[in-house]
């Protein structure tokens, strides 16, 4: 499957992103946006678990790779925690490649995410935790209509949990044809 959006290319995962998948995985650094600790296996390890997720993938999980429309693996996307009961799923995205932070790749990857949940899904709730203080993401789920619910200290984090729903929702408007982009 692939969910086009105007910056990025939100594709199936395969094995060749494991390498990439894990070097982000074991960043300090990223880890510390996603509240987590960085992974400690071995790469054969990884790859392993890796590939079984691949080969048994969850009902309950849709996970993407987020490529730049050139094909430049720069992240991963998912939704999960999907309740076909209660009609909600958890939104996560992790741009992996800090040369596109603060390009909007990450609104993009939101907004297209969004676009294939509620054109493509019974879904009518879609939620998400951020770091309190991680304000760059904030204003990315903003912009792409979340809205702050409420803040919860989990394992020692304060969190920002932000929501919505389709009524709320608004795709994005269609880009002009190319010859009345400049008019």
């Amino acid at each position: 499957m692939k969910i086009t959006g105007k910056k990025t290319v939100l594709r199936d995962k395969c094995l060749d992103d494991a390498h990439d998948d894990y070097r982000w995985e074991t960043d300090p650094e990223l880890a510390e946006l996603d509240a987590a600790r960085p992974v400690t296996m071995p790469f054969f390890r990884y790859r392993i678990d890796f590939a079984e997720e691949l080969r048994l993938p969850l009902t309950t999980s849709r996970r993407f790779a987020v490529d730049t429309l050139d094909g430049k693996h720069i992240g991963n996307c998912a939704y999960y925690n999907i309740s076909e009961r209660n009609r909600e799923a958890e939104l996560g995205i992790m741009i992996g490649e800090r040369d596109y932070w603060n390009e909007g790749y990450g609104e993009d990857v939101v907004a297209a995410l969004l676009e294939h949940i509620f054109a493509e899904t019974k879904l009518e709730r879609v939620y998400l935790k951020t770091l309190a203080d991680n304000f760059r993401a904030q204003t990315c789920f903003r912009r792409a209509g979340f809205k702050p619910y409420v803040r919860s200290i989990r394992d020692g984090y304060d969190f920002l949990f932000m929501e919505i729903h389709r009524r709320e929702w608004r795709p994005r408007p269609a880009e002009p044809p190319a010859e009345q982009a400049g008019k």
